[in-house]
């Protein structure tokens, strides 16, 4: 784990005119690396750990802190890509559940919820990799979740605009289920998507309204 840590610390600040990949002597004189090294070097770490040439494979915890410096590196794509990976015998091990626990719980229990932009950015990931497993009624739980969720102070404020669209991407998902479409999710996702649009009219309509009066005083 330590060596982990070490991985994939932030690195050093780069002298003048030396290349901020290259690597640098830390004050307990072990190299920290720079960002491209960085990543991948992780990348060969989680290759040689998923075929199984590691002894964590298996541990929980080592997996758990993988996920979160590859978020931590912006290696967002990548973790969506990692079923894909040579030696991956069907799904990643810990990766739903890491993507659940960051994101604040299990998404078909908490509607309405207070959400952080960390945790948000978590359950959109958590959608997405759903979607990428083709369990779309459990994407679409998570983009309602998304949708409805309720801010928090480092949250970006959620227009109505952007909740409809998060809405729609549930729906979209919602019908998509192979093998079964949820009919009362989807009846349910279509009047909320219905009371969004009726908001967003009478929005539209006071911020009109709004900006006459303002006009008429001038």
């Amino acid at each position: 784990m330590e060596a982990l840590d070490r991985l994939v610390s932030p690195p050093a600040a780069p002298l003048a005119g030396q290349s901020t990949n290259q690597e640098l002597n830390d004050s307990d004189g072990i190299l920290v690396l720079g960002q491209a090294d960085r990543v991948r070097y992780l990348e060969q770490l989680l290759n040689a750990c998923l075929r199984h040439e590691c002894s964590w494979v298996a541990n929980k915890i080592f997996h758990h802190r993988l996920y979160a410096y590859m978020v931590q590196l912006g290696l967002k794509t990548e973790i969506l890509n990692l079923d894909r990976l040579p030696g991956v015998r069907g799904e990643v091990r810990y990766l739903e559940e890491f993507l659940k626990e960051a994101g604040g719980g299990d998404s078909q229990t908490q509607t309405k919820a207070t959400i952080s932009q960390a945790q948000a950015e978590y359950l959109e990931l958590l959608a997405k990799l759903y979607a990428q497993r083709r369990r779309f009624t459990e994407a679409a739980l998570v983009f309602l979740r998304l949708a409805e969720r309720q801010r928090v102070a480092d949250s970006i404020e959620l227009t109505l605009m952007k909740r409809y669209e998060l809405m729609s991407t549930s729906l979209v998902h919602a019908k998509s289920q192979p093998g079964g479409v949820d009919v009362e999710l989807v009846e349910r996702l279509e009047g909320k998507l219905g009371v969004l649009a009726f908001q967003q009219r009478a929005q539209r309509i006071l911020e009109e309204k709004a900006d006459q009066d303002q006009t008429s005083q001038h």
